[in-house]
């Protein structure tokens, strides 16, 4: 069994692409949420001392995947809730607080949607906070956005924030968060118009046999039919039954 093309099978690209309105030429199929994010902060962190801004907590790929290419991190704070203030029923963060941490060599905002471990789904508002920083200071934005299909809360993604938003956003998606399909480790990465990525695509540790990929493709139709009647979190005896 040969390996698949080096941004995945073609029918598995336009299937994606036509779940999430983009066009299939800004997908990649990549073989795990670890090799998705090193992707992007290995294209965007080309200069020493480039930083990126993360959450604190966060699901600890972006550390990993920001040091492993070469960058460095720099955390804001996610406030706890406050019972006594209704403003402040969940976990949230403060946006100057987000703001006071950009300097010199600062390229890319991280946001993990629904975020992992605080459990939090991102708002419109929330999102359009982050999404004009980071135009206003020409930040690129890369997004965990694993969890989406399964979240109760209404996902919103950064796409969505109008044009200049999706052009800089970088968006991590995949098959392997669904309880129901644990095995599958393939991620989708959704990319801004002009992401082009470097090489490293092509190298093997990033790639997926077709054998893994076609389930893939066939399982993602069964969703989308579920999806459109508004069915959400089916258990694996389901898709056995």
């Amino acid at each position: 069994m040969h390996y698949s093309p080096a941004k995945g099978l073609p029918v598995l690209c336009q299937a994606i692409g036509s779940k999430h309105g983009v066009p299939s030429e800004q997908d990649f199929v990549t073989s795990s949420a670890a090799s998705s994010m090193f992707l992007v902060m290995e294209h965007l962190l080309t200069q020493p001392g480039d930083k990126v801004i993360i959450a604190d907590p966060v699901d600890p790929l972006f550390q990993m995947s920001v040091e492993a290419a070469g960058g460095i991190v720099c955390r804001y704070k996610l406030h706890p809730p406050n019972p006594h203030d209704p403003s402040r029923a969940h976990c949230s963060f403060d946006i100057t607080e987000v703001e006071a941490l950009i300097s010199k060599g600062t390229k890319v905002i991280g946001i993990c949607n629904p975020h992992n471990p605080v459990e939090r789904v991102w708002n419109r508002d929330e999102l359009e906070a982050l999404a004009d920083l980071a135009i206003r200071h020409n930040l690129q934005i890369c997004c965990d956005d694993c969890s989406a299909d399964i979240s109760f809360a209404k996902f919103v993604s950064m796409m969505q924030m109008g044009q200049e938003a999706a052009a800089r956003t970088y968006s991590v998606m995949g098959f392997s968060s669904y309880g129901y399909w644990r095995g599958f480790v393939q991620k989708v990465l959704l990319l801004p118009p002009l992401g082009i990525l470097t090489q490293s695509r092509e190298s093997v540790w990033l790639m997926t046999p077709p054998i893994m990929e076609y389930p893939c493709y066939l399982m993602w139709l069964e969703l989308l039919v579920v999806a459109d009647e508004a069915t959400v979190g089916l258990s694996l005896g389901w898709w056995l039954g």
